[in-house]
């Protein structure tokens, strides 16, 4: 059997050698993510894609929470859903369940009021609960999501259609978004 054998609607086969492989692939991608964040933090440059990293560093960790969901029965071979493994809407969300909230509490303008992307969570401008969820401050009454297109939002030039402009990177706390990487890459080294 191949490394990774394809079954009906592209699930695929692993023996559990492979999901201990894939399990320390994912956290290894998520702490290379850090680092790289990191290294943008400290140069003062382009903050903004330091936030896009340590969010689908969230999302790899995330994906190493379900690969190990999975290897908690004890079989020959286990079954991968090719959808929650390879899904934006289930991997961030499953780890912000899981994190310390000193790992997702950070003020940011990441947000996103397009309906074609509302695949994570939503969040009001009221202050929510700590317990869950990447928290984002807002400065509009309109419920806001921080979702995959918000997400992508950190890399790449767009308009805004309500105020007719290019939209601008929103000005970032290098220091508390420094500070939770950090946290976080400390979390990732008990993970297991």
């Amino acid at each position: 059997m191949s490394f990774m054998e394809k079954t009906n609607n592209e699930d695929f086969q692993v023996n559990e050698t492979q999901l201990n492989e894939g399990i320390t692939e994912c956290i290894k991608n998520a702490n290379r993510l850090c680092q790289t964040a990191l290294i943008i933090l400290e140069s003062k440059k382009n903050i903004f894609h330091a936030l896009g990293l340590y969010t689908y560093a969230i999302e790899e960790y995330g994906k190493a929470l379900y690969l190990k969901e999975i290897l908690s029965e004890k079989k020959d071979q286990y079954l991968i859903n090719a959808e929650k493994f390879k899904g934006h809407p289930f991997k961030f969300p499953k780890a912000l369940e899981k994190l310390p909230k000193n790992c997702k509490f950070y003020e940011s303008d990441l947000s996103s009021n397009d309906p074609d992307f509302a695949d994570e969570y939503y969040y009001n401008n009221i202050k929510p609960n700590l317990s869950s969820g990447m928290h984002i401050s807002l400065s509009s009454s309109t419920p806001r999501r921080v979702d995959f297109r918000a997400r992508l939002e950190c890399f790449f030039v767009d308009w805004d259609y309500e105020n007719k402009s290019w939209k601008k990177f929103p000005k970032q706390d290098r220091h508390r978004l420094k500070q939770i990487i950090e946290f976080f890459v400390l979390y990732m080294q008990e993970f297991r």
